[in-house]
Formats: C-alpha cells, sequence, structure tokens
C-alpha cells in the first residue's frame, strides 16, 4: 500500500538501487580480479594450457575438457576463425600466428597441434622428457626421422622428429576420443 506521502514507493525504489548498486560493483570485482579475462573453466569445465600448461601433464587431463586459445574439441570452425588463422589447408588444418593448429571436420573442431614452440615453453624438447612427464606410451610408431608415441587414455599423440642438428623436435596432438 502507498500512504498519503509515497513512503512505500520510495523505500522500494530505495531498495531496487541497492540491489543494481551492489551487482555493478560484485561484476566490477570479478573483471578486476580476472583482470578482464573471464576463465573458461568457471563456465565450461575446460582447462585453458595456455594459462596451465601443467594441466597437460595432470592425471586430471582430459582432451575434451581442455582448451588452447579458448578453442577446445567439438567447438564450430567459425570460433576457430575467429582468432584469424591461415586458410585450412587439404588435410583440414587452421593454423595461428602462434602455430597452434586445429584440424576441423564436418565444421568442428577434432584435434589440436600444439606449435614446436608450445612444447619448449613445456620442457617437452626430447623423448626424454616425454617420457619423464607422460610415463610409458601405450604405443609407438617409428619412422625414418620420427617416431608417434601413443598416449590413448588421455587422447594425446606426441611425434618427435629428429634433426639434422641432432636435436628433436616435439609437438603435441590432443584428439577427441
Amino acid at each position: 500500500m502507498i500512504d498519503d506521502k509515497g513512503r512505500v514507493i520510495i523505500w522500494s525504489f530505495g531498495f531496487l538501487l541497492f540491489g543494481l548498486v551492489v551487482a555493478v560493483l560484485a561484476i566490477g570485482m570479478f573483471l578486476f580480479s580476472t583482470e578482464g579475462r573471464i576463465n573458461p573453466e568457471s563456465f565450461m569445465g575446460k582447462k585453458e594450457l595456455t594459462e596451465d600448461p601443467d594441466f597437460l601433464f595432470s592425471d586430471k587431463f582430459e582432451s575434451k575438457k581442455t582448451a588452447v586459445n579458448g578453442i577446445s574439441l567439438g567447438d564450430n570452425e567459425s570460433k576457430v576463425k575467429r582468432l584469424g588463422p591461415s586458410s585450412k589447408d587439404k588435410d583440414g588444418w587452421l593454423f595461428t600466428s602462434d602455430g597452434t593448429g586445429y584440424r576441423i571436420h564436418k565444421g568442428k573442431v577434432i584435434e589440436i597441434l600444439l606449435s614446436t614452440e608450445q612444447s619448449r615453453k613445456m620442457d617437452l624438447i626430447s623423448e626424454r622428457e616425454v617420457k619423464a612427464k607422460f610415463g610409458k606410451p601405450d604405443n609407438t610408431e617409428r619412422f625414418s626421422s620420427s617416431s608417434d608415441l601413443f598416449y590413448t587414455e588421455k587422447g594425446l599423440i606426441v611425434t618427435i622428429r629428429d634433426e639434422k642438428s641432432g636435436d628433436q623436435t616435439v609437438q603435441v596432438r590432443i584428439l577427441s576420443l
């Protein structure tokens, strides 16, 4: 009810205004605490490898719960194209400026390839380091100048290439299972 001086309306308006101020402050604090970035893990249960590369070696790692540059397995091709990659090659790969590859099939991401540089940043520089971090592979295929190490339960294939310099380069592929 409204009295002759309109006090109920004023109180109701005051509570509404107070609620809006609290909501704006809460959102502002959230954005400030995340430096303006929204962590995909908070909303979709995805772990961003560019922010937490050690997750790749964790027992909790699941390929379907992993994002690289905000892109996860199963995402639409249009989401990848927003990152500004080159045109798709004959095998369906789109590569971004940081060297990350996203393989597209029927409009969806089915595979993510970490660049050699990203692997180096994770200290994956040779077969020895790969096995130290991931353990013994489920299967290994050897070729003339490379090897593929299969980690089936994790949904990973790690390719190790022998370079002419005697060094090795490592690339990690994250697959949908």
